[in-house]
């Protein structure tokens, strides 16, 4: 949460079309405090289902895959062309905002669940 307030989780949408119907809706009242963080798990294994999205995202670049947040309304509040980058494609790589709440991503050299971003 790169915003100054804290912000609600419950009721976000997250999915890898913007025509498809959101695949995975936040049900529980989670809030980001202001310059926090939430990881999402992909994939189809439930590891939690309070932050596990419950479907995969290609590392095929030909399938022009792009993840979306929506927000309870199914709006987009931020997305990104993850094909665009063949480092983000890698599997088990963290690929992330850099410097934090910027608009340039790349990929990390160390994973940073519920951190900020090192790179």
């Amino acid at each position: 949460n790169a915003g100054s307030e804290a912000y609600v989780l419950k009721g976000i949408g997250l999915s890898d079309r913007a025509t498809s119907v959101v695949k995975y809706r936040c049900r529980i009242d989670t809030t980001i405090p202001a310059g926090g963080f939430f990881l999402f798990w992909g994939g189809t294994g439930v590891v939690n289902p309070n932050n596990h999205m419950g479907f995969n995202l290609s590392a095929d670049a030909a399938n022009q895959e792009v993840i979306y947040l929506f927000d309870s309304n199914s709006v987009t509040i931020d997305s990104i062309m993850y094909y665009k980058y063949p480092e983000a494609l890698v599997t088990n790589k963290s690929f992330g905002r850099s410097p934090d709440g910027s608009e340039t991503w790349k990929q990390q050299t160390s994973p940073t669940p519920g951190m900020a971003n090192k790179e």
